[in-house]
């Protein structure tokens, strides 16, 4: 029953590193992809800030072990 749940929670983990993963692509794309000239500097925080919490989130794994 506990290895059961311990996979479970790792494949939720991996979802969500592979959100987090997309969400930073598509808003790269977006920035770089649009019509204006100027990078969408808007665009581009929201994709360091996902960054910053992804990197965040893989230290409190490998850190506590959560």
């Amino acid at each position: 029953m506990k290895k059961s749940d311990d996979i479970r929670e790792a494949n939720s983990s991996r979802t969500m590193q592979i959100i987090f993963i997309n969400h930073i692509l598509n808003a790269l794309y977006r920035s770089k992809s649009s019509l204006k000239k100027t990078l969408d500097f808007k665009l581009l925080s929201e994709a360091f800030y996902m960054i910053f919490h992804f990197y965040k989130i893989i230290l409190k794994f490998y850190c506590f072990g959560i």
